[in-house]
């Protein structure tokens, strides 16, 4: 990420600074960390990459004002001019569009058709805008086609298809696979795909994808046509590997990760705001602080934890302009719901300067190039620390200038704890994508879609792109039905289990998972959902929709304590090590049963008991995959360091594996602690804890070590829901204990399990 350092004397820009506490957007009491990011810039390519490139396209290009390209996009273009599939590792700003633009251009001249696949609508478009007059000043067309192509130019695209298509993986699934007849006239002579911002496809949906692509890669390779592949990423520490296992398919890699980086301040605030009032109080600092950065003339994009958040921030900022002497009209809201040309146009004025402030939803979080953009607002941490990074790239385009990052932390230990860690999140190195193309589960709803496009003939040449577990389950069970297109009902991003509609009134107001929904939002729970205290009135099941109903939570300073009983079965261990110190780690599938026994509604003031509640029947099962250290034959060891130590195993999975909040759940048992996925089969998370564990554990360790607090707290171990020490664990016992089974492991195992057998 570049050579971070502390600035010598608080916020370098100190104007800025200065106006932030102007407008109150900061205050005396606030927790604030800040570090500067030092730029390091990309290095200028000779001119000899153009005796490669046809001389209309460097025409073209000079005409768009590009005379020299980067080292690294010369590599890209020399080495997929020569035929080879690359996978690029890149930076934002570093010109991944180029790099695949001009290769994809020159195979066109000659005649074919290329795809563009990315996974937001955004993005899409965004990247079609850039690409569009370049296409024409070599006689090449562009068209988006995605759900918002209406019938009739969805049939004239099918009759003549343009050169390029811009498209997203439903569009792969359900039309260019699914209605697979009717395409392959363009699929026979595609000649190259495009795959940007490979890094969202992780975790359950990659896990999708890879299986979606291994899919279309065998139909392509029943018609006969190999098109060349190009893949590109901004933050992906293994860029080659994530390539070929959402493929299948063999790459060359292009990589300057880490080696460039423009420069950025970083502010981190743990906002001083009481907890009883603590979502409208933090709603008025984001929109000050958007107040002070438009009067300071920044142009600067405010993410927002909701839609219903960013719209608040937007009606109050407007409302404050006229106090403030501030144009209206230079601030906008993208999100969800509004027009394409509304959205077009946001992301136009952004670029030509006549819209300084964005409130955003996660809309505007991949690949948008606004290279004049000052600094983004981070109202709460996203998901995932790549998300975050995706988020912080959207400033620092530019070259020639310095950016900013405000990151403003809500009342939940997941953003405490990243607010007090800033030099651990700028010195976490670049995440490991996973994807599980295994998932015994996804094979088997991915199986009736194969079977429809193979027509049941499975090809003995493309085992190595559908991956041994798919191809053995094709040729046993891959038998399609007539009159029947299977592709139409496969959720490609849908979470594991049910989806449930969070609604508040008769306002959307979000979704999660049905295993956040059994650990959150049962009848009479106190939900924190976008900073914001809601009541579960009630729980809806349907044969359509699942449904919350949210009403508000009385009194505004209640919160729920459940106490969840749980119990835990290994079924199978796939793999394992033992030491003879005492030592075991194990990859296996495991049985999860829990319930809720009851829970307590408390004053957070006081601590004081408002109501109990003995739910019935609140419980639920599932069988998954886990990763768990056994130190059963070490010796005596304490129960509050155990316990604390499987909180450092959460904490370091954190900052090691890109899982999102509920991708994953720990547990302890039997002197054994235990990392387990909540999606059925398996998305690869703990395959790669396997690999990588006495680095997750050392991150834990560093952050725990980091922090003051004597036993544990938000800023270090404590879980993120339903957990409190009281005496329960012991950090520096867990610490002590990590740092034993290091020492005790650092050797080759002496035993392995093989074949259901140690060995």
């Amino acid at each position: 990420m570049g050579k971070l350092k502390e600035p010598s004397s608080g916020m370098k820009n100190t104007q800025l600074r200065d106006t932030l506490f102007k407008f109150e957007a900061l205050r005396d009491n606030d927790r604030i960390d800040m570090a500067v990011q030092d730029m390091i810039a990309p290095v200028h390519a000779d001119d000899t990459v153009f005796q490669k490139i046809d001389p209309r396209i460097t025409k073209a290009l000079q005409n768009s004002g590009v005379t020299r390209l980067y080292a690294h996009q010369a590599e890209a273009i020399g080495k997929s001019l020569a035929g080879a599939d690359i996978v690029l590792e890149a930076p934002t700003a570093s010109g991944k569009t180029l790099s695949f633009a001009i290769p994809m251009m020159q195979r066109l001249l000659h005649g074919g058709h290329a795809l563009m696949i990315y996974p937001m609508k955004a993005v899409a478009n965004d990247q079609r805008t850039q690409l569009v007059e370049i296409l024409k000043s070599v006689d090449l067309d562009s068209r988006p086609y995605d759900g918002d192509t209406d019938t009739e130019h969805r049939k004239l695209i099918r009759q003549c298809p343009p050169p390029v298509l811009i498209t997203n993986p439903e569009m792969i699934n359900g039309t260019f696979l699914g209605w697979n007849e009717k395409w392959n006239d363009f699929l026979k002579n595609l000649r190259f795909v495009v795959i940007d911002e490979m890094h969202e496809y992780r975790g359950y949906f990659g896990s999708n994808m890879s299986l979606l692509l291994r899919r279309f890669s065998h139909h392509l390779e029943r018609i006969g046509t190999s098109p060349q592949f190009f893949l590109a990423t901004a933050t992906c520490a293994n860029p080659e590997e994530h390539a070929k296992n959402l493929t299948g398919r063999s790459f060359e890699l292009v990589s300057v990760a880490g080696k460039l980086s423009p420069r950025r301040q970083f502010v981190f605030i743990d906002p001083d705001i009481p907890e009883y009032n603590f979502y409208s109080v933090f709603q008025l600092r984001i929109r000050n602080a958007a107040l002070a950065c438009l009067s300071e003339n920044k142009a600067v994009i405010v993410f927002c934890p909701s839609i219903k958040f960013a719209e608040s921030c937007y009606r109050s900022t407007l409302g404050e302009c006229d106090d403030q002497g501030l144009d209206k009209n230079a601030i906008a809201l993208f999100k969800a719901g509004i027009t394409a040309d509304e959205k077009t146009a946001i992301q136009k004025g952004l670029k030509d300067g006549s819209k300084k402030l964005v409130f955003s939803t996660n809309a505007l979080e991949l690949g948008i190039d606004v290279g004049g953009l000052d600094g983004v607002i981070l109202a709460g941490f996203p998901d995932t620390v790549m998300s975050a990074w995706q988020r912080i790239g959207r400033a620092g385009r530019s070259w020639s200038k310095d950016a900013f990052v405000l990151y403003y932390a809500m009342n939940n230990p997941v953003d405490k704890f990243h607010a007090a860690n800033l030099q651990a999140f700028l010195d976490k190195p670049l995440d490991e994508i996973v994807a599980d193309p295994s998932n015994e589960e996804l094979i088997a709803n991915h199986l009736p879609s194969l079977a429809h496009e193979s027509e049941g003939n499975i090809l003995s040449r493309s085992k190595e792109i559908l991956g041994e577990p798919f191809y053995n389950e094709a040729v046993k069970r891959a038998k399609p039905v007539k009159g029947y297109r299977p592709q139409h009902h496969l959720n490609l991003r849908g979470i594991g289990g049910k989806n449930w509609i969070l609604k508040y009134h008769n306002d959307e107001v979000g979704s999660m998972s049905d295993y956040h929904r059994f650990k959150e939002a049962y009848v009479n729970a106190i939900l924190l959902h976008s900073g914001r205290k809601y009541k579960v009135d009630s729980v809806t099941e349907g044969s359509t929709t699942n449904e919350v109903q949210l009403v508000d939570a009385t009194p505004e300073h209640a919160t729920t304590r459940p106490h969840f009983m749980r119990n835990l079965d290994v079924k199978t261990i796939f793999s394992g090590f033992k030491w003879n110190s005492g030592v075991a780690i194990h990859l296996g599938k495991t049985y999860l049963y829990e319930v809720l026994n009851s829970f307590s509604v408390v004053d957070e003031r006081n601590d004081s008991v408002i109501d109990r509640n003995s739910p019935q029947g609140h419980s639920v099962s599932s069988t998954s995959h886990a990763f768990w250290i056994d130190t059963d034959d070490m010796g005596e060891v304490d129960d509050k360091g155990l316990l604390a130590f499987e909180h450092l195993l959460r904490i370091g999975a954190m900052f090691a594996i890109p899982a999102d909040l509920h991708d994953t759940t720990t547990h302890t048992k039997d002197k054994a602690c235990y990392l387990i996925e909540n999606y059925p089969g398996g998305i690869g998370i703990v395959k790669k804890t396997m690999q990588q564990w006495h680095q997750i554990l050392r991150a834990g360790m560093k952050v725990a070590h980091n922090c003051k607090c004597a036993k544990g707290c938000p800023n270090c171990i404590i879980p993120p829901r339903y957990y409190r020490s009281d005496g329960e664990l012991d950090k520096s016992k867990g610490i002590e204990l990590a740092e034993n089974i290091i020492n005790a492991t650092n050797g080759p195992p002496d035993s392995e399990f093989k074949n259901g057998l140690w060995m």
